[in-house]
């Protein structure tokens, strides 16, 4: 897993007396003197005169080790550990050391999300939010059911502060966040650390996850955040006051748990936990409706529209607050054919028209987080479909197939399709299948003209 851009630390041996202390439930004296003059990214992310929600803010999940429950920002109840994880194995110290890390990174994260009003230290963006904590080994399959699980807890908002290069990414993960997404729980993730330029992340290039980079004091993208096709939103993540474990606050000659972090780790929670304070104004919002509420009322940077710096802009919370709602994108997810036919935890689709006569609908594509739709089409034998997609504002071909593979579509069933350059209305007929099998239409996004993501009407009518 990726970790965010950290400072020195102290030597190992100090690693495991801490972690000696946190079994054992030791309380060290913390500074209490308040530090949210410090917090420069908080009024950058919570503007004055935000107006106060309609419902209760909802839990926001954190996918992480756990926290340090000796720190004062840390007490009152608010962060509930919904999943251990592992502890480090006896006279293992390099895994020791490997384990308060974690603890510290799950401890700067929730102070981010919900550190409460106490009187100490700093404060975050919706104090005293309930945070869920999910524990995990740190592997991928592990992580995978992390997700799951927070979603069977009725989470809807989970974030990761983290990610798998291609060695360590896994087909499991993959499912889970599409899962995740079909049950109306977005999934928000941070886009890495490391070199600006283009990296294969997982879960930030998973499909339908919002994906965050981090900008500097300047609204300019930070030197380490990773820039990429993939990058939907940043927010602050630079020279973030959060709270620590004393163990790792070695910058500043004053061990008070509380240390200046930097990372897309941090930014990533600030969207997050603004995505819930949209969910207590309107808790009916699909995950697909409540990310694009959160992408297209981002406060644009860099080239107008879109770009791979900034993604669609900076995180503009009273912005999305006054969002119009977005028509929801109807049979999410189904980029996939082991997801239409019910595959990785969900159910089948059902099968578009049967023996109605018209059924007509619009859906959206973008072409890195939703580049395709898969649609199960049922046409009475003898009968025919015809089938008309047209382009709203982005290109799309498409094509229809006879059957599926669970790793691959064989050209060969490739009964009909339609590609025609630019934004041009694709039609296709269709036959029904002498047995009555539903065929797959399949509607595939494609750039034209600087246009990467938009809706098309897709209409299919019984002729013959």
């Amino acid at each position: 897993m990726k970790r965010p851009v950290r400072r020195r630390i102290r030597p190992a041996v100090a690693m495991i007396a801490t972690a000696a202390a946190l079994a054992g439930g030791a309380t060290p004296a913390l500074a209490a003197d308040p530090l949210v003059g410090r917090q420069a990214w908080l009024p950058r992310v919570m503007p004055a005169g935000l107006p106060a929600p309609t419902g209760p803010i909802p839990p926001v999940a954190i996918v992480e080790t756990w926290m340090d429950p000796r720190h004062p920002e840390m007490q009152g109840g608010w962060v509930a550990l919904r999943r251990p994880g592992p502890l480090p194995e006896d006279g293992d110290i390099l895994g020791g050391v490997d384990w308060l890390e974690r603890i510290n990174h799950g401890t700067m994260v929730a102070s981010v999300i919900g550190a409460p009003v106490n009187g100490v230290g700093i404060q975050g963006m919706f104090p005293s939010t309930p945070v869920w904590l999910y524990g995990t080994s740190g592997l991928c399959r592990d992580v995978a059911a992390a997700t799951r699980q927070a979603v069977k807890d009725g989470a809807r908002v989970i974030n990761f502060s983290g990610g798998f290069e291609a060695a360590g990414a896994c087909r499991q993960l993959r499912d889970a966040v599409g899962w995740a997404f079909g049950k109306g729980t977005l999934v928000v993730a941070s886009a890495g650390n490391g070199r600006p330029g283009q990296k294969w992340t997982q879960p930030a290039n998973d499909y339908h996850v919002l994906t965050v980079g981090a900008l500097n004091a300047y609204d300019m993208p930070a030197a380490w955040s990773v820039q990429s096709n993939s990058l939907d939103i940043v927010a602050p993540g630079e020279g973030i006051t959060v709270a620590c474990m004393p163990e790792f606050d070695t910058e500043d000659g004053a061990a008070d748990g509380y240390c200046e972090a930097n990372g897309t780790s941090f930014s990533a929670p600030m969207v997050a936990a603004a995505a819930a304070r949209v969910l207590a104004d309107r808790p009916d919002l699909s995950a697909d409706q409540l990310s694009r509420v959160l992408t297209y009322s981002a406060r644009d940077l860099g080239r107008p529209g879109w770009d791979r710096a900034y993604g669609y802009g900076a995180l503009d919370l009273a912005a999305a607050l006054g969002a119009p709602e977005p028509a929801m994108d109807v049979l999410e997810p189904n980029e996939e054919f082991k997801w239409v036919n019910g595959g990785g935890g969900f159910k089948p689709d059902p099968a578009l028209l049967g023996r109605r006569s018209r059924v007509s609908f619009r859906a959206t594509l973008d072409l890195i987080k939703d580049p395709i739709d898969i649609y199960r089409v049922s046409v009475p034998a003898g009968r025919k479909a015809q089938i008309t997609v047209k382009p709203r504002s982005v290109g799309l071909n498409i094509g229809a197939f006879e059957s599926w593979s669970s790793r691959r579509t064989r050209p060969s069933d490739l009964i009909a399709r339609s590609v025609r350059p630019g934004m041009r209305t694709e039609t296709i007929t269709v036959a029904g299948a002498p047995n009555g099998r539903p065929f797959y239409l399949m509607v595939l996004g494609k750039g034209v003209k600087g246009q990467f993501a938009g809706s098309y009407d897709l209409t299919i009518r019984r002729v013959g």
